[in-house]
């Protein structure tokens, strides 16, 4: 356990450890130790009035995104006057236990994850081993890994003898998923892999319901203007990783994708309003273009508007090479609103 208060300010690297607060760190705190320090409920110490507690996945989704930037995870437990944990910090720690004995290879001794994001879930490493933690299985049934290193196995850690199959792909390696999974999620795939990760570009998945979603986490940010993530605070735990210093009109947005259902969507940005900050995006795809409008806004909260539709032709699906780009066509203020994602919602006939 390590002490931060020893200076005036929790957002600072000072010293040899970082310890950000309740936050994770959009892209961790490379070349230094850290540890995320963080809650079950809102409360450090005990609260009798504190009953927002963490459910098991939002738990484990902060603790394996923590684990998979290369931090250690401190979770809090807070007793009350006569020392007794509370019954849901108690059943919280215990699903946390379960999943560890049977899990525990793909967290303790692991190093960071070598690819920038993974739309479905997180990946930590060994030397020969990727764990794939898949939080989210994709609408097809199978993960791609962006990778071109040779995958020599690959099975469900706690499943013995049921080897998964795996296919090279110009996106790098998908492996099929079972049909059915009894364990705790996320499910942990280990593979054994040769040498260092040759990793390629990441392309994001088309999720269970049909949607596309783009985030500021596995987008591709070029330029030189300074456009970079923005993440969560010590003060602001809860608010999305975002797109944002984007003060450069040269600066781009880039997501690869892989679209699996023709059709048309409804398009559909996350961002938050700034009454300082207003511009133009154009959202790209092949062909087809959108803009967006921000207007000067009072700041509150990140909010959805609608931009659009795009067309999905049959002949797109599957195609290792689609991008979808935004670019600003107009920047008033300092910089354009802080963008967190970009989603595209497949609509009904």
């Amino acid at each position: 356990m390590v002490n931060n208060r020893f200076w005036d300010g929790l957002e600072n690297k000072n010293g040899d450890i970082g310890t950000p607060e309740k936050y994770i760190p959009p892209t961790g705190l490379p070349g230094m130790d850290w540890e995320v320090s963080h809650t079950m409920n809102e409360s450090y110490g005990y609260s009798a009035h504190d009953q927002n507690w963490k459910s098991f996945d939002q738990t484990m989704r902060l603790f394996i995104e923590t684990v998979s930037k290369g931090g250690n995870f401190l979770l809090n437990v807070g007793p009350d006057a006569e020392g007794a944990i509370p019954a849901k910090a108690t059943t919280l720690l215990k699903d946390i236990g379960k999943w560890m004995k049977v899990n525990g290879d793909a967290v303790y001794g692991t190093t960071a994850s070598p690819f920038q994001a993974l739309d479905w879930g997180y990946c930590t490493q060994k030397t020969g081993k990727l764990y794939f933690h898949v939080f989210d299985i994709p609408a097809d049934g199978s993960i791609t890994v962006p990778l071109s290193s040779a995958i020599q196995n690959a099975h469900i850690m706690g499943v013995s003898g049921k080897k998964l199959q795996i296919k090279s792909t110009a996106a790098g390696k998908t492996i099929l998923l079972p049909k059915h999974f009894n364990g705790q999620m996320p499910l942990v795939i280990v593979t054994e892999i040769k040498g260092t990760p040759q990793v390629i570009q990441s392309q994001i998945q088309t999720q269970k319901d049909g949607r596309i979603v783009l985030t500021a986490n596995n987008a591709r940010l070029t330029g030189s203007g300074g456009i970079r993530l923005i993440g969560a605070t010590t003060h602001n735990p809860n608010r999305p990783n975002a797109i944002g210093a984007w003060a450069d009109k040269n600066d781009q947005v880039v997501w690869d994708v892989k679209i699996q259902r023709p059709g048309q969507y409804q398009v559909v940005i996350n961002y938050l309003p700034n009454q300082k900050h207003a511009g133009i995006i154009a959202i790209k795809m092949g062909d087809q273009l959108l803009k967006h409008h921000f207007s000067a806004e009072k700041e509150n909260q990140f909010t959805n508007k609608e931009v659009g539709t795009i067309e999905i032709s049959q002949q797109t699906i599957g195609d290792a090479g689609l991008q979808i780009k935004l670019n600003a066509l107009d920047i008033q203020g300092l910089t354009l609103p802080e963008i967190s994602s970009i989603t595209l919602i497949p609509i009904s006939k």
